[in-house]
């Protein structure tokens, strides 16, 4: 990691520190973690999930692997707070730290990969997009099922861009594993990612299949023998109902329906602010970039088949627009001495990437009040009880 991830770093945990609140979505999540933490692995019965499993299972392999990483801090907040419940409340955020600390250390291997495909620079021009894009900072700690698949996708981008062919295995491998554990919607990203690159002639057709299968039967038995015991139900395959209640029955609808157009007019402009013209740029100055263009838009246009539609949904194209967009900002970097338009396009470019931060920190101080239940919460358990001494 170099002082780029560190500087992000920084932002996530400045971003999880003023909003460290959390809704719906990521509760279950988080609440399998405090489980796992609280109460051990061996007394499932005073796990909240029993009682409130929500719409649709989900796996606690996640929430193990986050649970490991907080049991030192644990201890530490003990000899602090004891059984306290801020104790807890500074868990959560130890827990979220973890998390996004996961995702940093992901992006930053990503990050090295373009440093070796296209320049220091446009790694780092690409390291300024992260910073100044709200949804990113924000979620990226948050205990959504994406952003545990967000690891993984990061992980698989890496290997992807290293351009030999043991990497595009890997890249195969890692992005099967988490569909299948965590987010089944990434075989709409693999898929084309696997075909181009068949086109491409970099990989084999069978040995792709055999590393599929090997990396989807591995992480299928690791969520069956985790997600049977914690569930108290053999076969448990969570992302396998998930999947069945999305995709086959189509019950996300329920949840609104959206214009087939809105990721591309909506979603994605909010997702990448000033990136967007940027990315654009750079793949029309710097051909390579379409071999990675084309599956994040294959991928985004088969996700507007579904009607209901959520930005979290297309999270993971984010890392690579930004790639495209740090070439765009090098390239007029690189020219902005030869003409007074190039010039101009430059400052254009870098007033942009502070309207970005600023939107960003707008986005981060209106966002941290929508948690007013959280706060109410936080208010309560401050308060001091007075308790009456009586004689028996």
């Amino acid at each position: 990691m170099d002082r780029y991830d560190f500087l992000f770093l920084s932002l996530v945990i400045l971003h999880l520190y003023i909003a460290p609140f959390t809704k719906v979505e990521e509760s279950f999540n988080l609440q399998a973690t405090h489980d796992i933490l609280s109460h051990g692995v061996f007394t499932l019965e005073k796990y909240d999930h029993f009682e409130f499993p929500g719409v649709v299972p989900r796996t606690f392999l996640g929430p193990a692997v986050l649970a490991t990483l907080a049991y030192p801090f644990k201890f530490l907040l003990q000899l602090f707070y004891g059984d306290e419940p801020m104790s807890k409340f500074w868990l959560q955020y130890i827990v979220r730290a973890c998390l996004g600390g996961l995702n940093v250390i992901a992006m930053s291997r990503f990050r090295s990969s373009i440093e070796k495909s296209f320049g220091v620079e446009v790694s780092i021009a690409s390291a300024l997009f992260n910073m100044v894009q709200f949804h990113g900072i924000f979620w990226i700690s948050r205990t959504l099922p994406n952003m545990f698949a967000y690891y993984f996708v990061l992980i698989a981008f890496h290997f992807w861009l290293k351009e030999d062919h043991s990497s595009r295995m890997k890249m195969i491998g890692w992005l099967t594993f988490g569909l299948v554990i965590f987010r089944f919607e990434l075989v709409l990203l693999l898929g084309p990612i696997v075909l181009l690159e068949l086109y491409r002639r970099e990989i084999g057709f069978w040995e792709t299949i055999q590393q599929g299968l090997l990396c989807g039967l591995t992480g299928l038995a690791l969520s069956l023998v985790v997600d049977s015991y914690f569930w108290n139900q053999l076969g448990m395959y969570p992302e396998g109902y998930v999947f069945w209640f999305n995709a086959v029955l189509g019950k996300s609808s329920e949840w609104g329906v959206s214009p087939f157009h809105t990721y591309f007019t909506g979603f994605l402009p909010k997702l990448l602010l000033a990136a967007a013209p940027l990315a654009l740029y750079g793949s029309i100055v710097d051909r390579r970039l379409l071999r990675y263009l084309i599956p994040m838009v294959s991928f985004i246009v088969s996700f507007s088949f579904l009607g209901h539609k959520e930005w979290r949904f297309i999270i993971y194209c984010v890392p690579i627009f930004n790639m495209a967009a740090g070439v765009g900002l090098v390239r007029l970097y690189r020219t902005a001495s030869k003409s007074q338009v190039f010039k101009l396009f430059h400052r254009i470019a870098v007033f942009s990437l502070l309207l970005s931060f600023i939107i960003s920190t707008s986005m981060l101080l209106i966002s941290s009040q929508n948690y007013p239940g959280g706060v109410g919460l936080l208010r309560i358990h401050e308060l001091e009880f007075p308790q009456d001494n009586g004689t028996i």
